[in-house]
């Protein structure tokens, strides 16, 4: 019997028998696949249009992977992928830089966040956002350090790190060290500060944020950005001629509140002088200018130092009017103490004339009103003063007898009465007309009376007798001039 040809299944151009998965060939557009002819392969395979078939997609075991499903046989043709990530085509074990990998509802690489401005663009990251970076690309810094944006300017606290491209944190220590946080900077390190937080102040020498400025520096008190430790006035000539100041409260040559060696703080200027103003002195363990004595009060014995060597009131070496320096003590009196005169136009205690053996008769003056011989005023035992020379004498002049209660030259008794019976002692041993020791030329000396009678001539004792008789009786008369009388240097005794 001759061989019968039997109609091929409609979809099948060719084929081995009737049934639709008999096909060995397919018309375009179709495409052969285990027998039949499908207008899509499936899974894995892909439509050859130059032979209508299906064929095997690229496989692979190690990156890159199988494709799932592709457009072609090379390993750049995959539409979708099992294994790895789709990315150009090919299925990739991780996404490259400037990708993510996502998984639903396909495992692909998605691009990062890209942008021209900021926030900018990502290198890499874990999503599609701007906040998905998790690297920068050059010039721009991720904030925060983990994953966040990439921008061109680090935010406060923080800094860029060209190393990294990152924003890294500022110094921040916690507790209370010596340098305090950072509020901007350039580095991780506490002494790369810009600025500071307020509270806190910015050292430029170091760069670091401090809460109390150091020696030669003050804190301004501004608020931040402001907010520095600016330095102390200092000395520089011509422009600046006050003394430096070794901590202070301001910039000026008054905001002075310590000073260094060799200068010293005048509280009433706020200066760091070299030398102290009048009714100070200078402290050199404090380098201070501290108050000379003053008195509790007027009437106290020790009185205001006008300038002085120290604060107790034996340290004066100046004093105020209507006061004096007493120099062997140092202190400032109303009155100088004995054997001391008030100087006036220096304003000291000056020392009174003392002996001098070049003079061996006048001797050292008690008190006195001025320096030298004939200023005493009072004299030292067992010395007398002579009034008539202001000397302080051993033997008072001829008309004066040494008093030793006031150490003193008294005059002896005298008479300026011409008819006077009882005349002047030229030397005596006191004030009394019968203690004289000497009597005056053409006088005599009656020495059992101690008293000098002027008058007397040898035989005319007749005369004195009559000339007396009024005034002495004449038995005592008699009785005087019987006794015999010492004459004057010039006279010869006489007896009665």
């Amino acid at each position: 019997m001759a061989p019968y040809c039997y109609l091929c299944h409609t979809t099948c151009r060719k084929c081995s028998g009737v049934a639709a998965t008999q096909c060995t060939s397919c018309y375009s557009g179709m495409f052969l696949s285990s027998g039949t002819c499908v207008s899509t392969c499936p899974p894995g395979k892909w439509g050859d249009t130059a032979t209508n078939t299906c064929i095997n997609c690229y496989s692979s075991g190690s990156s890159p992977y199988t494709c799932a499903t592709c457009i072609g046989p090379a390993n750049n043709e995959c539409v979708s992928c099992n294994t790895g990530y789709l990315y150009s085509g090919q299925c990739l074990a991780s996404c490259p830089t400037g990708y993510f990998p996502q998984t639903s509802p396909s495992r692909v690489c998605q691009p990062c966040h890209t942008s021209a401005t900021s926030p900018f663009s990502c290198r890499t990251c874990n999503g599609g956002e701007s906040n998905n970076c998790q690297s920068c690309t050059e010039i721009t810094f991720l904030y925060p350090t983990s994953y966040g944006q990439c921008i061109d300017v680090c935010p406060a606290g923080y800094w860029g790190d060209t190393t990294s491209w990152k924003c890294q944190p500022c110094y921040n220590p916690g507790g209370s060290p010596d340098r305090k946080a950072c509020a901007t900077c350039f580095g991780g390190g506490a002494t790369s500060c810009l600025t500071c937080a307020t509270g806190t102040y910015y050292f430029s020498v170091d760069k670091s944020c401090l809460s109390t400025c150091p020696p030669g520096y003050y804190a301004n008190g501004l608020p931040n950005p402001n907010n520095l430790c600016v330095q102390c006035y200092q000395n520089n000539p011509p422009a600046s001629p006050d003394g430096t100041c070794l901590t202070c409260n301001g910039p000026y040559s008054n905001n002075c509140l310590s000073c260094g060696n060799f200068q010293y703080l005048d509280s009433t200027t706020g200066k760091c002088v070299n030398t102290c103003p009048i009714g100070w002195y200078a402290n050199p363990s404090t380098n201070k200018c501290e108050k000379c004595y003053e008195a509790p009060s007027t009437a106290s014995t020790y009185q205001n130092c006008y300038t002085c060597t120290g604060g107790t009131y034996k340290d004066c070496t100046a004093c105020l009017p209507g006061t004096y320096l007493y120099q062997e003590d140092q202190t400032c009196l109303y009155t100088c103490p004995p054997g001391w005169w008030a100087d006036l136009p220096s304003r000291t205690c000056k020392i009174c004339y003392q002996y001098n053996a070049a003079f061996p008769a006048v001797f050292t003056c008690a008190t006195c009103t001025a320096e030298n011989s004939n200023n005493c005023q009072s004299c030292n035992s067992p010395y007398f003063l002579d009034s008539t020379t202001g000397t302080c004498v051993q033997t008072c002049p001829d008309g004066y007898w040494g008093d030793p209660g006031s150490k003193t030259c008294k005059p002896c008794f005298s008479t300026a009465v011409p008819t006077d019976i009882m005349k002047t002692c030229k030397t005596c041993s006191g004030g009394d007309n019968n203690q004289c020791t000497s009597c005056n030329s053409g006088n005599y000396l009656y020495t059992n009376s101690n008293i000098c009678l002027g008058g007397v001539q040898e035989g005319g004792i007749q005369i004195l007798l009559h000339s007396l008789a009024s005034s002495v009786s004449r038995a005592v008369l008699l009785r005087v001039f019987r006794t015999p009388v010492r004459p004057a240097p010039d006279q010869t005794a006489i007896n009665v």
